[in-house]
């Protein structure tokens, strides 16, 4: 065998050696390790799985667990929680929907919670009492399965899966709790918040919204009061209108609010529906009745009454829709959220125009004052300020940002009261063709809109009467219009002494 030979033969040698030391450190030590982390990581978790090892079309991991019910025994009550298509409903020992909030964050707890510690690996009966074991504060029995690559796997035996959960009393050392797992002997620890998740009575597990209407769903409010009555309806999908005692445009973001506002309150406590908890609630002669139709037809009405025990009032709801009922004490203050009167939910808005569109803006000084005219520039590029001319009386620059200013005060200016609706005599309230005031046009010289300003309103601080974008007299604060322009020089955008003779006839140059 020559040299060459015999190198090749030991460096063959070497390189099964290398090899094999390899294998070892990967399937020996590396390999042995990743399983122990697993197998801790496992230990450590409330929940285990021991999910086939398949995976998806995609190579990913299988789906999470599917949690199908879950009950719970804490604070007196053995509550039984069932997933219903994509909600969950209390079933045991009542039934209703359950807080949507409260079962995620249960579920969450039991599927990711992982021990703090083991304290005890068999305890004894006097360690089970120390810890509060021996007579569980709460008991969690869940039941789930195991979807396959097809997410599917709802009736396959194999793939269900149950844990119990028994926890203990609270260690005031760190805020954690003690607990034992199904069968286990061993005493574990577990973060506080464990605890608060599944720590839970009947009445935590239960959709207190019982105030909660999603507005957008709404095609009417029908409310009536000891002090109001009103009725709203939604028109095209959209736009609220006040349909009695009044037909007018209601304001859109007031209604929203008001039911928003409404659907926060939750409920403190749930009685018994019967005959005898509903006098005793004040529901038969309610200080609030509202009737909420949805665009589908459905109905819910609710009825809000208070009641006095001593110097404590408590306020309760009954709500019915369909055959379903539901009497429960809510906050005082949900009762007047929707007492409102009519006038507070009409639309105030004293003009209605696309700021967009202004091309053109015309003061009126008022009296015989020529107006003052300006114009917005076209072409003026996009996001850069608007820029505007003085065209009548005179000829000039046009201070954009302060007409910017007027035009964004118009577009958000409310009436404080609405007076006479479609008046016949308009100069009773000082509005005539010469009064004070400013017309908007497109740059076709579309008028837009068109504001004119009348006299003091007697007996109101501040208060004129206006004549807007509606055909009714409407109250507003005069200080509104401190910023809206009466001569030349609120508008041009240069020194001159002589700008405001101009616009009374006399030359400026």
């Amino acid at each position: 065998m020559t040299q060459l030979q015999k190198n090749l033969v030991v460096l063959g040698a070497l390189l099964a050696v290398a090899s094999a030391l390899g294998l070892y450190a990967y399937f020996g030590v590396m390999k042995t390790e990743e399983r122990e982390t697993q197998r801790k990581e496992a230990s450590e978790k409330l929940f285990v799985s021991n999910a086939p090892a398949e995976k998806l079309a995609d190579g990913g991991a299988p789906p999470a667990p599917v949690f199908t019910s879950i009950v719970v025994k804490a604070k007196g009550d053995v509550t039984t929680v069932e997933k219903r298509g994509n909600d969950w409903w209390v079933t045991s020992p009542l039934t209703a929907r359950a807080d949507k909030a409260d079962v995620d964050l249960l579920i969450a707890q039991i599927q990711n919670a992982k021990v703090k510690a083991t304290i005890e690996e068999n305890p004894t009966d006097a360690d089970l009492a120390k810890y509060g074991l021996d007579k569980p504060r709460f008991t969690v029995t869940a039941y789930a399965y195991l979807p396959d690559s097809k997410g599917e796997g709802a009736n396959d035996p194999s793939r269900r899966r149950e844990i119990n959960l028994y926890g203990g009393i609270e260690n005031t050392f760190d805020g954690s709790v003690y607990l034992r797992r199904g069968n286990e002997k061993p005493v574990y620890t577990l973060d506080g918040t464990a605890k608060f998740a599944m720590d839970k009575g009947t009445f935590d597990l239960r959709d207190k919204e019982v105030l909660a209407i999603d507005e957008q769903s709404l095609k009417q409010i029908d409310f009536k009061s000891k002090a109001n009555r009103y009725a709203l309806e939604r028109t095209d999908g959209k736009t609220w209108q006040l349909t009695s005692p009044k037909r007018g445009d209601a304001d859109a973001s007031a209604v929203t609010s008001m039911v928003s506002a409404f659907r926060t309150h939750r409920a403190l406590a749930f009685l018994a529906d019967s005959a005898e908890e509903r006098k005793r609630a004040g529901i038969n002669s309610p200080a609030a009745d509202v009737t909420f139709t949805a665009a589908s037809g459905d109905k819910i009405r609710i009825r809000l009454a208070k009641t006095k025990s001593g110097n404590d009032e408590k306020a309760f709801a009954l709500k019915e829709a369909g055959q379903d009922s539901i009497l429960a004490e809510v906050p005082v203050a949900a009762v007047a959220l929707l007492d409102k009167s009519p006038l507070d939910l009409r639309d105030k808005s004293v003009l209605t125009f696309n700021r967009d569109e202004v091309a053109r803006a015309s003061f009126s000084p008022g009296g015989s004052a020529a107006e003052i005219v300006v114009e917005k520039l076209s072409g003026t590029d996009a996001g850069a300020a608007e820029e505007w001319r003085l065209i009548a009386p005179t000829g000039g620059p046009a201070k954009k940002w302060k007409l910017s200013s007027v035009l964004w005060s118009l577009t958000s200016l409310k009436a404080t009261s609405i007076d006479e609706e479609n008046p016949k005599d308009w100069s009773k309230y000082g509005i005539s063709p010469s009064s004070r005031g400013v017309t908007l046009a497109d740059k076709a010289g579309k008028i837009l809109a068109k504001l004119q300003v009348g006299s003091e309103v007697k007996g109101k601080s501040n208060a004129i009467y206006v004549r807007g974008s509606r055909n009714a007299v409407l109250e507003i604060d005069s200080s509104r219009l401190t910023d809206l322009p009466s001569k030349i020089s609120d508008v041009i955008d240069q020194p001159s002494q002589a700008l405001d003779a101009g616009a009374s006839g006399v030359s400026s140059n």
